[in-house]
């Protein structure tokens, strides 16, 4: 889909009922519904392309269409999906499931989105999540912070991947949380994970954002991808390439590009 800003649109797609029960509309345990799923937004968490969508749950995509869908038949599930403000690239990952029972196959079907840039041009496709990459996201997450978290690792990922040599291919996680103060980082790599806490003062409001040139949400996208070049900077070369700044690198690759803050 391309969509701009704050549009909305309605999604179809059809699962074909293989098995040897039939699903039926408003019983616990034999109800079909398609929820949200892995990499983007995670199993059962909120989609930052749900909005005012009418969902029956915010990790409940849509019902099954018919009051009961038997073996060898075909249901055609209808959603709606609602933009979010920031252009770019969303995705939301979609798996069918029995409710109160098991979670169907897993055949890595995604929706995604394109948000238009206000003059209505088409912004760079952001390529999905690199391989290995595992999500955590906790209780009480912002989606859009989830979206924003996405963005980061898929743009530093592509950076990597075709002006570096090739992006890191090595199980890791990256875990978003929502924390009490005694959690002093806001961003922190440790090993082959890394975290992110949204009530972190520099993740919240931080401080290097400036409305006209470089927006919070940009800043935000911008540590997510900071910390993925940390993940790859471990998968080659361990902790010795994670002790200490490399000042002289950082500082001729800021002449040559500004604006890249990423790289």
């Amino acid at each position: 889909m391309r969509l701009c800003p704050g549009g909305t649109a309605r999604a179809t797609l059809a699962y074909y009922n293989s098995g040897s029960l039939g699903w039926v509309a408003g019983r616990m345990g034999e109800v079909a519904y398609l929820g949200t799923w892995g990499s983007e937004p995670g199993q059962d968490q909120p989609s930052i392309l749900g909005g005012a969508t009418g969902w029956p749950r915010f990790n409940r995509i849509a019902l099954q269409p018919a009051p009961y869908v038997g073996p060898g038949q075909v249901a055609w599930f209808q959603f709606n999906l609602q933009a979010p403000s920031l252009p770019g690239t969303y995705r939301l990952y979609v798996r069918p499931l029995i409710e109160g029972t098991a979670w169907l196959e897993d055949i890595g079907v995604f929706w995604q989105v394109l948000v238009l840039n206000p003059d209505g041009t088409m912004p760079i496709p952001t390529p999905p999540d690199p391989i290995g990459i595992t999500f955590r996201i906790a209780p009480g997450v912002n989606a859009k912070d989830i979206a924003l978290v996405h963005q980061g690792v898929q743009h530093a990922s592509a950076y990597l991947e075709s002006a570096a040599g090739g992006t890191r291919r090595k199980p890791a996680t990256v875990e978003v949380i929502v924390a009490d103060d005694s959690q002093p980082y806001c961003c922190l790599t440790v090993g082959d994970s890394f975290r992110i806490v949204t009530s972190n003062p520099a993740w919240a409001t931080p401080p290097a954002a400036a409305p006209d040139t470089w927006t919070a949400d940009t800043e935000r996208t911008e540590l997510a991808a900071h910390e993925f070049i940390h993940l790859w900077q471990y998968a080659i070369g361990g902790n010795a390439c994670m002790v200490g700044v490399r000042r002289k690198e950082w500082q001729s690759r800021s002449r040559i590009a500004p604006s890249s803050r990423t790289v």
